[in-house]
């Protein structure tokens, strides 16, 4: 089928240049397949497959062509290509028809599609050149999010040695240990106590930080992501038992963990393992997921985050409102701590509009009895609205930015000093 298509291509060009016509050559990459794949096992994982073939197939003209080039990706061939609507209109489809549920052996699964288009002859007069720049443009789609398309340009040459040089700098920040950790302090709406502590991760290259937007998804796409996950889980709970054997009261730390960490059969195993390593009790270990962790992974996600919550481990949502559009998993699943979007809170006090989406939210996680929490507080105004409105816990550069864990243990003991909390002997 790929040998097909190269040949294909091959005579698609011939032909393209003879008539001084167009062809475009679209390279396909399935969003959160291997998510699926890993967590469903292979046989689903190729049902899955089939069934986006299959979809291709009758997204595709008669004078198309489509070909499966190796584990989630798909490489189709457009011919006689009039204008760049014609490729959009086929693209469109395509992001519509995979965003569709598909049902395989009794799972509803979720699947997007990010696509790579090269055109020629402005992109390439080469089979090889016109799927390398494919293959670029497609990395840029994903940038964007799932479901996108992205055009080839010729700065995008640039931009993917410069990937290919994080990808190197990643690698080596592993073999360094320059990954670490800072944490941002969480307090109640009434300012009187220090309920826990997020730990955040940052990296510094070349004395300067990366945004963790930069680089997380390099380590989902090389394969680190679960060692990060680990080291993130074993560092945080490390410090959160030094700061207890340190004589503090104890307090919850939360952590970030990411869809491809929660599904993996080992998940329970080697949250349980760094508990009993570190000494850390249960109730002082906060999980974080975001909204899209529920996005095709459900019924997979749902017994372990039970299982979770049945030692002990408490489980929020991050950055809530903006993902799985579904609220039904908020009933369903032991979810504990709602936490609402820093977009939302930024724009309270200035659209009623704004308001109302965070009282709503408010409102529908004190009606499932869960604890609210406002990230990015930054102004007195923005906690007066919050407080107005019930929200439980305030996090932000209003009460502190992220601080090493020196600053922490700092910060730690001037508000267990300075609200008369109890401390252990």
């Amino acid at each position: 089928n790929r040998h097909l298509l190269m040949e294909r291509l091959s005579h698609s060009i011939k032909v393209a240049d003879r008539n001084k016509s167009e062809i475009a050559l679209l390279f396909l990459d399935l969003d959160r397949f291997k998510i699926i794949n890993d967590s469903l096992g292979h046989r689903i994982g190729d049902e899955l497959l089939l069934e986006v073939a299959g979809k291709l197939v009758k997204v595709l003209r008669t004078s198309d062509s489509v070909s499966r080039w190796g584990g989630d990706e798909f490489v189709m061939l457009l011919e006689d290509i009039k204008s760049t609507e014609d490729i959009d209109i086929i693209v469109e489809k395509i992001i519509t028809e995979l965003a569709k549920p598909t049902i395989v052996s009794g799972h509803r699964l979720h699947v997007s599609t990010s696509v790579g288009i090269a055109r020629f002859p402005q992109n390439g007069k080469d089979c090889q050149s016109l799927l390398k720049h494919a293959d670029i443009s497609m990395y840029h789609a994903k940038e964007q999010g799932v479901g996108k398309y992205c055009y080839f340009n010729s700065s995008m040459l640039n931009k993917s040695v410069q990937r290919l040089s994080m990808e190197m700098h990643v690698h080596k920040a592993f073999e360094d240990s320059d990954f670490f950790l800072v944490y941002q302090p969480q307090v109640s709406s009434n300012g009187e106590k220090l309920i826990g502590f997020e730990a955040l991760i940052r990296w510094k290259l070349n004395g300067a930080f990366v945004p963790p937007n930069k680089f997380l998804q390099i380590i989902e796409d090389v394969g680190l992501m679960h060692q990060l996950s680990l080291w993130v889980l074993e560092e945080a709970c490390t410090q959160n038992m030094r700061w207890q054997q340190a004589g503090f009261a104890p307090i919850k730390i939360s952590i970030n963990l990411p869809p491809s960490f929660i599904i993996q059969p080992q998940c329970l195993q080697n949250i349980h393992s760094v508990l009993n390593d570190t000494g850390l009790a249960p109730e002082y270990l906060e999980i974080e997921l975001t909204e899209n962790t529920f996005l095709g992974s459900r019924l997979i996600a749902g017994p372990i985050l039970q299982s979770l919550k049945d030692l002990g481990i408490s489980i929020a949502i991050d950055d809530f409102g903006t993902g799985y559009s579904c609220m039904s998993y908020l009933q369903d699943l032991p979810i504990g701590t709602l936490k609402i979007d820093g977009s939302f809170v930024k724009g309270l006090g200035r659209s009623q509009a704004n308001e109302g989406i965070v009282r709503s939210i408010i409102t529908l996680g004190k009606s499932l009895d869960m604890q609210i929490v406002a990230e990015c507080v930054e102004t007195e105004k923005q906690l007066a609205i919050l407080k107005k409105m019930d929200c439980d816990i305030i996090q932000g550069y209003l009460f502190s930015k992220p601080l090493t864990a020196e600053n922490a243990e700092r910060y730690l003991a001037s508000r267990q000093v300075k609200k008369g909390l109890n401390r252990a002997s």
